[in-house]
């Protein structure tokens, strides 16, 4: 296992992403770069940390239903119930998934049910194929651990296989998708709906029968 915090942790990262041949990518919490709408805004303390880092290798290019054919995206069904950003934000971020979901050029993006009992990563987790050879990458905040060889990257191994094989297919993951957009599209509705009703404002009759607004 090797941690990596070092300036130039998050070049190194990047550049293990761009070179590997195929990548499956598990999550629990937020979703990679190359999954994420423009508005879809993440871990703003993360954010702020990394500001001052000098982005010399930037982040593989976000995939569109036409490339991704070499990823794996494992959704674990929390992220369904976990909203990072505004409703509306959710709702679109989530037909995006589902748009890459429906195409057969575009990622492999299964969710993975919370009955499976799959322990998912707390940071974002990969498995990258990289000239040959398999490298795990966990990444967090402001740093990232690696784990190569067969002993050390055992434990993330059989997670990511017990996540896979549990998975849901492509065509369910749609369907659970579409049901998530619709919950966030119902929360936006619900929130404006108290927004205006918070902002009118309402007449009184006292007792007397005069009326105070």
């Amino acid at each position: 296992m090797l941690y990596d915090s070092a300036p130039g942790w998050l070049d190194r990262l990047h550049a293990c992403q761009r070179r590997a041949d195929s990548t499956v990518i598990h999550t629990a919490c937020s979703l990679p770069e190359i999954v994420r709408i423009p508005e879809y805004s993440v871990d703003p303390l993360a954010q702020h940390l990394r500001a001052h880092l000098p982005a010399r290798i930037p982040p593989r290019a976000a995939l569109s239903t036409v490339s991704g054919q070499d990823v794996t995206l494992l959704l674990d069904e929390m992220v369904l119930h976990r909203p990072v950003c505004q409703p509306s934000v959710m709702a679109d971020q989530f037909a995006h998934l589902q748009k890459l979901t429906k195409s057969r050029l575009g990622p492999r993006i299964l969710l993975v049910p919370l009955w499976a009992s799959v322990a998912p990563p707390a940071g974002l987790l990969y498995r990258m194929t990289v000239h040959g050879h398999e490298l795990i990458a966990e990444e967090w905040g402001t740093f990232v651990f690696y784990y190569t060889g067969k002993e050390a990257a055992a434990l993330w191994q059989d997670r990511i296989q017990a996540a896979l094989a549990a998975a849901e297919p492509a065509q369910q993951t749609a369907m659970c998708l579409g049901r998530a957009r619709l919950e966030m599209e119902a929360v936006e509705r619900r929130q404006s709906q108290v927004g205006q009703m918070s902002g009118e404002s309402r007449l009184f009759l006292e007792p007397g029968g005069e009326a105070v607004l």
